[in-house]
């Protein structure tokens, strides 16, 4: 699928009859929210972070996995993160 295909899917917000494009869906779950609950920050930073996920700007922030390997095997994440693999696959089984 292409990314313009993508963009000009069309989906229904939550339970009402109203169709719109992938493209305005985060914005109308904002704006859905806000109605109900108020304006609420994190909403925003929510979307902020997307926008920039998606334009790559967070690949900076990115770490090889020799890296996080080398994090994982020191304090204090040694005690969580012996073989993270291992707990998944146990999880799933």
């Amino acid at each position: 699928m292409s990314e313009s295909s993508e963009i000009n899917q069309i989906y229904r917000l939550c339970c009402f009859p109203v169709e719109i494009k992938s493209k305005y869906y985060p914005w109308a779950l904002v704006v859905f929210f806000t109605l109900f609950f108020g304006p609420q920050l994190d909403l925003f930073i929510g979307i902020a972070v997307g926008y920039c996920h998606i334009y790559g700007l967070l690949d900076r922030l990115m770490i090889g996995s020799g890296k996080a390997k080398t994090f994982e095997s020191k304090f204090p994440f040694k005690n969580f993160a012996q073989n993270p693999g291992n707990e998944i696959k146990k999880l799933i089984l």
